[in-house]
């Protein structure tokens, strides 16, 4: 029996993303609200945006959460926008995350996350 590799999960997901169009703004409108309320509704001052595979590391404090989350949200869309076109925002698996796929000018996808980032900042 012939052997196949798929390649790793996240090579899948690449490849999957190859077929997405970019959100609409109606779709960003809506993801923008999610965002909102993930940074509004946490006890998180510090934000983490990783793309590993692209070595892209943006990191988000929050002053004050109801003022800040809803330009937190705006911020993360201007990030993203930045570096592509932007595929997908969606809520990790855990709800800890988001997970956000972009294309960039070079047609590769990638993938993002979105997280607190408390534990890694150290104020001295």
């Amino acid at each position: 029996m012939a052997e196949i590799n798929g390649g790793t999960l996240y090579e899948i997901n690449q490849n999957l993303m190859a077929n997405e169009k970019k959100l609409s703004g109606i779709d960003l409108m809506n993801r923008q609200k999610s965002l909102q309320a993930f940074f509004h509704n946490s006890l998180s001052k510090y934000f983490m945006m990783l793309c590993k595979e692209q070595s892209d590391y943006t990191l988000f404090k929050l002053n004050n959460h109801t003022t800040s989350a809803m330009k937190a949200a705006e911020e993360v869309l201007i990030c993203m926008k930045n570096r592509g076109a932007i595929l997908a925002i969606d809520r990790t698996k855990e709800n800890n995350a988001f997970e956000i796929w972009i294309r960039g000018e070079d047609d590769i996808n990638s993938c993002y996350y979105l997280f607190e980032y408390d534990e890694g900042v150290i104020e001295c």
